[in-house]
């Protein structure tokens, strides 16, 4: 059975891994260099030191942990369309290419949203690729102009307008 997760320090390998094989996917392959262990490190480090900074995996009792979804809260001034003094951003997210399509990344990415929430983001943004777009719209993110696609995801019952 899968479970979705906060990432804790001990999934900074997974996480990174999961990372090489997005940039992969968009426009890949790409050498493994120093770039690799230079993500691991940041990862890590943001997982242990940094509470802005939020991932979710999902894991699989035969793989581990197969997707993911990492996010930030950020802080803004607040203006015409939202009062509150942050908002969430989604950095990056991927699926080991078996489970692609699964539903994994988006109950990672639901958790994500879900969390933003708990915490008082009201908006939450991002940048996708095309190969994520359809997963953002499913949650009801809006395409705001073009590749790679800004958007924005505001919750439900957001009152801070």
């Amino acid at each position: 059975m899968p479970t979705t997760r906060l990432a804790t320090l001990a999934d900074a390998p997974r996480l990174t891994a999961l990372r090489v094989l997005m940039h992969d996917a968009i426009d890949g392959p790409h050498p493994r260099g120093p770039w690799v262990k230079a993500c691991e490190e940041a990862i890590a480090d943001r997982l242990a030191n940094d509470p802005t900074f939020i991932a979710y995996v999902t894991e699989t009792d035969e793989s581990g942990v197969v997707a993911c979804i990492t996010g930030e809260v950020r802080r803004h001034f607040p203006g015409p369309d939202s009062l509150a003094p942050i908002y969430g951003y989604v950095i990056t997210g991927a699926a080991e290419p078996g489970y692609r399509r699964s539903g994994y990344a988006k109950d990672c990415l639901a958790a994500l949203l879900d969390h933003f929430v708990e915490l008082g983001c009201h908006r939450v943004s991002t940048f996708t690729h095309w190969q994520g777009e359809k997963l953002c719209n499913s949650l009801g993110f809006e395409r705001l102009g073009e590749w790679p696609v800004p958007m924005n995801w505001r919750a439900p019952d957001a009152s801070d307008k």
